[in-house]
């Protein structure tokens, strides 16, 4: 996978693309992007972006080529990459510290105690990493706990309705359910510098899109100035 400067995209021969269709789940990660849609920055541009329900929806999208570009934990671009040899990098949005967590239910009160539990994930994003890195930290293994996979869009509700004893979500979900009394068991500021978010794209894109992806950078930092 390439590593790329986010304002160093150079032109190419290729013409350009007609359309950049980029891939977002609810996250604050990329509110940036959604400001500087709102604030007429992509306006006159052929830039697109495609809420889906959860990272793995974008994943898809991004495999099944429906969008151009996805914004991405760094872990689900590197395991997207083992399928698709021309991903690249094209920005580092953030890094996670606390936004990424385990809730339970407040009857439990340490990680050890998600022994036996069930505990609901997004199994083929974030979700799996986060899990693993909290077994570990519990000094749990896989048989220890019942794994639950679902998607983020199901997280609150299986919490309200008793399905699972914990989940491994984030934000906005994990504010919402710590206002319904969940319990933080770990979070990645136990994980320092390990969960990043990017923005992901196709070599092709580049080569063929270079102005559209620079503007969609400078988008990015225009709305960051905005939050910040």
């Amino acid at each position: 996978m390439g590593l790329l400067l986010p304002l160093a995209l150079t032109a190419c021969a290729p013409p350009p693309a007609s359309l950049l269709r980029v891939g977002t789940n609810v996250w604050i990660g990329t509110q940036p992007l959604y400001i500087a849609a709102e604030r007429g920055h992509f306006d006159g541009a052929a830039i697109r972006l495609v809420e889906y329900s959860s990272a793995s929806q974008v994943l898809s999208a991004f495999r099944n080529n429906s969008i151009e570009a996805a914004a991405l934990t760094l872990d689900e671009a590197l395991v997207l990459s083992e399928d698709i040899d021309d991903v690249r990098i094209v920005l580092v949005e953030d890094m996670s510290a606390g936004a990424d967590v385990v809730l339970s239910h407040p009857e439990i009160t340490t990680l050890a105690e998600l022994r036996g539990r069930r505990v609901g994930y997004e199994a083929t994003a974030l979700g799996a990493y986060m899990l693993s890195r909290t077994l570990e930290h519990g000094q749990l293994k896989p048989s220890d706990i019942i794994p639950v996979p679902m998607e983020i869009d199901e997280h609150e509700r299986a919490y309200r309705d008793a399905r699972v004893d914990a989940v491994v979500t984030f934000e906005p979900a994990r504010s919402r359910l710590l206002g319904l009394g969940a319990r933080e068991l770990f979070s990645t500021r136990e994980l320092p510098d390990e969960v990043l978010d990017v923005i992901v794209t196709r070599a092709g894109v580049l080569d063929s899109s270079s102005a559209l992806v620079d503007l969609l950078l400078r988008g990015w930092f225009r709305g960051l100035d905005v939050l910040t």
